[in-house]
């Protein structure tokens, strides 16, 4: 029975050992596990940043699209009312173009009013002269004065 018990105890460690050793295995089974878990974990919060980041991106894209379009848009509304616009312009220089002719034949007509008016106010201050002359010295000969002529050295001569 001795022996038995020897045996026995024999067969209790090896069996408590083979137990412990389970039990390490399964501690270090589970450390692995909770370690790939961690990573996991880890890896799932990254994951989630990303796609976070990603949404974030796609918003400000889209929002950058908008812009685009928006001012896409107005570009063409703004090319579409270029002819128009030309044409207003090409309208509004031509009428100015009537008017300078306007104003320039008003001018012209102005001019020659105004030269024939300084013309008939010499030829009025002229015979005023001569009127007065006459009256001051009437034995002086005043026929060979005339407004074509000027003095010259002394002599009266043909401009």
């Amino acid at each position: 029975m001795v022996h038995d018990k020897d045996h026995l105890r024999h067969d209790i460690v090896k069996l408590l050992g083979q137990a412990f050793a389970l039990a390490c295995l399964v501690d270090v089974k589970a450390k692995d596990r909770k370690t790939i878990e961690d990573q996991r974990i880890k890896e799932k919060m990254e994951f989630h940043k990303e796609v976070e980041r990603l949404h974030a991106e796609i918003n400000r894209l889209s929002s950058l699209h908008q812009e685009v379009e928006r001012l896409r848009a107005k570009k063409t509304q703004e090319a579409l009312s270029l002819p128009k616009e030309k044409s207003n312009l090409s309208n509004e220089v031509e009428d100015l173009k009537k008017e300078v002719n306007r104003k320039e034949e008003d001018l012209a007509k102005a001019t020659d009013s105004f030269k024939q008016d300084v013309a008939k106010s010499y030829l009025v201050g002229f015979e005023a002269a001569l009127e007065q002359a006459a009256v001051v010295h009437p034995t002086i000969d005043l026929s060979t004065l005339d407004l074509g002529k000027t003095v010259v050295n002394g002599k009266l001569v043909v401009d």
